[in-house]
């Protein structure tokens, strides 16, 4: 029996030799990528400031490279604990973050263009209009059920 137990060692020193010498696998998974925490922070806190000053520009002084730091400093172990990162983000979260305020601010901006317009706008009558009456007011009352009397019209 010892003697089967020592060939049973052998084989598993000898495959795990093995393993060690063989190439590694094109099919297998990448290992994973090491995150820089302190980047991704960094860049957490960009997208962040430029989120709240593309809403309200008026909070762009409040978001200087000195306050990002800062705040940047206090999100990385908070990212490391939570295992978060941008890169880990789906794309559409990412574009809404990005282009969003961009769209609110342009869309505002194209609101009042277009009341600007409305109001300068030159009104034009149609000659072909006809003029609108008022329904006769001697007509008589079309019948109701009590069913459609609880429906207000």
């Amino acid at each position: 029996m010892e003697a089967l137990d020592q060939l049973e060692g052998l084989a598993i020193e000898a495959d795990t030799g093995a393993k060690a010498l063989d190439p590694v696998d094109p099919n297998a998974p990448p290992p994973p990528a090491v995150i820089d925490y302190a980047q991704e922070a960094r860049g957490l806190v960009d997208m962040l400031g430029a989120l709240i000053t593309g809403y309200a520009p008026a909070c762009g002084p409040l978001w200087n490279e000195s306050t990002k730091g800062r705040i940047a400093e206090a999100a990385a172990p908070v990212m490391v604990k939570y295992n978060f990162s941008i890169g880990g983000m789906p794309p559409e979260l990412v574009l809404l973050v990005v282009a969003g305020p961009v769209l609110y601010q342009s869309s505002k901006i194209v609101a009042k263009q277009m009341n600007e317009d409305r109001k300068t706008a030159p009104v034009v009558e149609d000659a072909k209009a006809k003029p609108v009456t008022a329904a006769p007011t001697d007509t008589p009352e079309a019948p109701t059920s009590p069913q459609t009397a609880l429906y207000p019209s």
